[in-house]
């Protein structure tokens, strides 16, 4: 999810009209494309789709590295 004032989070979407979503797992590199998060300070990073959100079993660690574009 996105926000623009850590208070008020949207689903964010694709051009095509399609949540944005990415399959993680154990010992993964992931790279996104930083266009999709231009115009947004804020990401939350949700377990899950917004119809079927899913609780983890335990604690979680999500390492995410930055830059500007």
């Amino acid at each position: 999810q996105v926000s623009i004032d850590a208070v008020t989070f949207y689903d964010l979407y694709s051009d095509t009209g399609a949540v944005i979503t990415v399959t993680a797992g154990a010992s993964r590199h992931i790279r996104l494309d930083p266009v999709m998060f231009a115009g947004f300070r804020i990401i939350k990073i949700r377990s899950g789709t917004p119809s079927t959100p899913v609780n983890q079993a335990g604690a979680r660690t999500l390492t995410l590295v930055i830059r500007g574009l």
